[in-house]
């Protein structure tokens, strides 16, 4: 079962699907930028534990609060864990939420059983991921820091263009895609559509708004060597390329990297069960 729900902290309301039943070790998803909590297959719990996939603050349902740190979003999200009495943690991270689940793991050691980072991003203002960046990243960085009312503008921008040709855009980059994975956007189409048309609610001031979370200085998580690290990504991603899932690998010292071949940014959908089912230790 699939549930839409939501969490009231200062009059304010953070939204959050949730799939399955809770269950005290839950599996913690963070999407990526441009997407909201339902990018997940609908049977994204089969593996066994519930799973959580929770809207940053200003995206789909959930409201605006200004400026924000991930911290602030963590906290949130403990709120919840806790009310439901949640002791453990699978962290997963589909590229921007892939950061965001490095910082997660860092901080929350005690709760961390596993951290599965798929298509991943590095740290994004760092000086050990500075050879890291690509031109494209480098880019969004000077506007998102040095040139705020352009960045804006640009994400004013991009949601009057997604809203009017959303079934283009979808169609274009699905045809782009690994057969493997075609075949299960074109199942899911409505799953992606609405993914992406959630992100930008709000005239898209929440995507602004994590994208100035996202490009804060930072310096580089260090998580628990204990905790077991699995690094998924595709041979033909070219947002997130296989320098950086390698570089992933190396830092954290990942139990497993798995390198697909003609996979491309958004394999994660298409590779959701093996990948909970290696983190979970449910799989064959």
């Amino acid at each position: 079962m699939v549930y839409h729900e939501s969490k009231e902290f200062n009059g304010k309301v953070l939204t959050f699907t949730r799939y399955g039943e809770w269950t005290d070790i839950c599996c913690l998803f963070f999407h990526g930028f441009l997407a909201s909590s339902d990018f997940l297959p609908p049977d994204a719990d089969k593996e066994g534990s519930c799973v959580l996939s929770f809207d940053r603050p200003g995206v789909g349902m959930s409201d605006l609060i200004g400026e924000y740190e991930m911290e602030d979003f963590f906290s949130l999200i403990k709120d919840v864990l806790k009310e439901h009495g949640v002791s453990g943690l699978h962290l997963f991270g589909h590229s921007a939420g892939g950061f965001y689940a490095q910082v997660f793991a860092e901080q929350n050691k005690g709760m961390t059983r596993s951290l599965t980072l798929l298509s991943s991003l590095p740290p994004l203002n760092c000086s050990e991921t500075e050879h890291l960046m690509t031109r494209d990243l480098l880019k969004r960085r000077f506007f998102i820091t040095k040139c705020r009312p352009i960045a804006r503008l640009y994400f004013l921008t991009t949601a009057y263009v997604v809203n009017k040709k959303i079934d283009k855009i979808l169609d274009g980059r699905i045809a782009q895609m690994a057969a493997f994975e075609q075949s299960i956007y074109k199942a899911n189409k409505e799953i992606y559509k609405d993914a992406i048309l959630m992100s930008i609610t709000k005239r898209a001031k929440g995507a602004y708004l994590d994208a100035i979370s996202l490009f804060a200085k930072r310096e580089h998580p260090h998580i628990d060597p204990l905790i077991p690290v699995y690094v998924w990504n595709g041979d033909k991603d070219e947002t997130t390329t296989v320098e950086f899932a390698q570089y992933l690998a190396r830092t954290y010292n990942a139990k497993e990297i798995h390198i697909v071949p003609g996979g491309t940014h958004m394999m994660f959908f298409a590779v959701w069960h093996d990948a909970a089912a290696e983190a979970t230790g449910t799989g064959e």
